[in-house]
């Protein structure tokens, strides 16, 4: 019996790079095929609509009951999932099916076990994320939806990294992504690798990060 092959998921801290890096991996190795979510969102014209797959509230529930949906979450009142469909289309043209979910979809789709997978959890300095949110968010045109948005991805950004320990046993990967070839690397050879990921020196910058964030936010 063939093996199946992993999902490879890519989750970690907002403006961290994860679309970027799915972008270079799929470019660089055509085996990989982003995965398109499934969502009630409108989409936005934003250069990513393409990424994915719009459907009205009735559908994605009924997809939810019939079981159509690996994971499913909801943000800012609109619903998001990964359709079966996508990964089961992607594995039989023989590809590896490449996800950017949140932590909640890898924990979903880890709990469930269907499909074996590499979750890997990138992460960079957190003032360096915290620039680029407020250049994607408010940049020279400052708006009061800008500023909300820049302000909740960065107390999200927080959040997660003091909470790290709560869901990092979801993760078989950790991956500074601050430089894409290096990233790449890492994460393709722990894909290809049949034993555990060394994540010793990861974690203890991480720990070391959430000390930082901490002494911070005493400030």
């Amino acid at each position: 019996m063939k093996e199946m092959k992993k999902l490879l998921i890519l989750a970690g801290l907002s403006a961290v790079g994860k679309t970027t890096l799915a972008k270079y991996i799929t470019e660089k190795d055509p085996n990989f095929v982003l995965v398109r979510s499934a969502t009630t969102r409108a989409p936005r014209g934003d250069g990513h609509d393409a990424e994915y797959v719009y459907l009205s509230e009735a559908e994605f529930s009924a997809a939810l009951e019939s079981g159509g949906m690996l994971e499913h979450t909801e943000y800012a009142g609109n619903f998001y999932g990964t359709p079966r469909s996508e990964i089961e289309d992607v594995l039989g043209a023989g590809k590896t099916p490449l996800l950017i979910l949140d932590v909640e979809g890898v924990k979903s789709i880890k709990r469930a076990g269907e499909y074996p997978s590499l979750a890997v959890y990138l992460y960079d300095d957190p003032n360096v994320l915290e620039e680029r949110l407020y250049v994607r968010y408010i940049g020279d045109a400052p708006t009061v939806d800008g500023l909300a948005r820049f302000s909740k991805r960065k107390e999200q950004n927080i959040a997660d990294i003091l909470s790290l320990d709560e869901f990092s046993g979801s993760f078989d990967l950790f991956v500074r992504n601050s430089e894409l070839s290096s990233s790449s690397d890492a994460v393709l050879t722990a894909l290809g690798s049949d034993g555990v990921p060394d994540n010793g020196a990861a974690k203890e910058e991480l720990a070391a990060i959430r000390e930082y964030v901490k002494a911070k936010q005493k400030r």
